[in-house]
């Protein structure tokens, strides 16, 4: 019945493949073997046993899953025994590109000067000098450091100032714990000035400590985190891309199988981060190290890559220190260039949500050990905030959200009112207790 089917063309013969009397053909090559097989028997016989003249789709499946192997296979295998069979052949040297920078603004030996091209302002002549050369841009970098910054306890130690526009190669390190309040003032009024726009990376701490420390408010912010997060869409990202970069908060069984509970949910990428992704800093292709951008700041200065956060506070700061600060001021300005080329600045609403983003620790300043305001998500009703809607406070972040920002339980039982960030922190922070 079934030799009579196949001759019919309903059953397609099992394909076996070239042998010979020591075995398969090729050996353990299987998809040698299955290649020679339809060669052999050509799918889908006709009524008269002659093989179909018109296009199969089944062809093409084919040519991708079997025939490009094959030849893969072969030339990998002819490149390899020729060059064991040549081992005295040299390659010349001048074909060989070194690692390094290939950013637009240059080589590593020019990120090694603006890294070093800092002035640092602990007295009133240095702090002078800095006023006048910052006053006159109308586009600044901000960034700030110190111990435990933005939380309950922290001190803040250094400003970090970088005028983009008009453009000054050195970033002003400024030392609050050597200078007194009166002698800040002016600093603290171009931070509090809306003319002037102050780009930062993740400013949600340095506004906590600049409001709660320095009773300082900070105004006219432009946080390229949260550019970076609406320039995913306009790069072509989908939700399960979206989906798929909470894998490393979470594992894939709860992130695939719950993909309702994280629709609204966006990780966040750190300044590091950002910069490889966008790939601002490119790394040769055969670049033997894994780490990225690591290995690009270790090829440049191998000790800031990290620094002990506690020690922000010791005077005088070493230049492992005070080159950290001004990495971070010169990356974020490497990333503002981008952007804007790019336009992911010309939204105009990034400059409301990220004023509603840094001030989002405003009311009290969050404890260190407080896991809802401490992770890697992004806080729901930042890019999507409405104004209008009615909103319920979430039993775990506090803050005051509408009813997208919840199940449909948690909406109405007060008990169980979390919103879905707080609840994927939650599930995170039982996974880990459970190990």
């Amino acid at each position: 019945m079934r030799s009579s089917l196949a001759k019919w063309g309903r059953v397609r013969p099992e394909p076996q493949g070239l042998t010979t009397e020591y075995g398969p053909r090729f050996g353990n090559h299987p998809w040698l073997n299955k290649m020679s097989a339809y060669f052999l028997h050509p799918p889908f016989p006709n009524q008269e046993g002659r093989p179909r003249t018109r296009f199969h789709l089944r062809l093409v499946v084919n040519a991708f899953t079997c025939y490009i192997p094959c030849i893969s296979l072969i030339l990998r295998q002819f490149f390899t025994s020729f060059q064991n069979s040549c081992p005295d052949l040299v390659v010349p040297t001048s074909t060989i590109k070194p690692r390094s920078l290939n950013d637009h603004y240059g080589s590593a030996r020019r990120m090694s000067n603006e890294i070093d091209g800092y002035i640092l302002c602990d007295d009133s002549s240095s702090l002078s000098h800095a006023i006048a050369a910052i006053q006159p841009a109308s586009v600044l970098v901000l960034d700030c450091e110190g111990k435990t910054l933005g939380v309950e306890g922290g001190t803040l130690s250094l400003i970090i100032l970088r005028a983009l526009e008009p453009e000054i190669s050195k970033a002003y390190l400024i030392d609050t714990i050597s200078l007194t309040k009166d002698q800040l003032n002016p600093i603290f009024d171009i931070i509090q000035s809306s003319s002037v726009t102050k780009i930062m990376y993740d400013g949600r701490k340095d506004f906590s400590e600049l409001y709660h420390g320095c009773n300082v408010y900070l105004r006219g912010v432009l946080d390229l985190q949260l550019a970076d997060v609406n320039s995913r869409r306009q790069r072509g990202e989908n939700q399960w891309k979206q989906i798929s970069r909470l894998l490393a908060f979470l594992p894939g069984r709860e992130v695939y199988r719950k993909q309702y509970f994280y629709s609204a949910v966006h990780k966040l990428s750190g300044l590091e981060g950002s910069v490889g992704e966008h790939k601002i800093i490119k790394i040769q292709k055969n670049d033997p190290s894994k780490d990225g951008f690591d290995s690009v700041m270790r090829e440049v200065y191998p000790d800031i890559l990290s620094v002990t956060h506690s020690d922000w506070l010791i005077r005088p700061l070493s230049e492992q220190y005070l080159r950290y600060s001004s990495r971070d001021a010169y990356l974020i300005s490497m990333l503002y260039a981008h952007f804007k080329e790019r336009g992911y600045t010309n939204n105009h609403r990034l400059s409301t949500q990220s004023a509603r983003y840094v001030s989002i620790f405003q009311g009290a300043r969050p404890v260190v050990t407080d896991i809802f305001h401490r992770h890697c998500l992004l806080p729901l009703h930042i890019l999507d905030y409405n104004g209008s809607a009615e909103t319920r406070p979430c039993i775990s972040c506090r803050r005051s959200l509408p009813q997208t920002a919840y199940p449909p339980q948690g909406w109405k039982t007060p008990s169980k009112r979390q919103c879905w960030v707080c609840r994927a922190v939650s599930v995170k922070s039982n996974m880990t207790t459970t190990r």
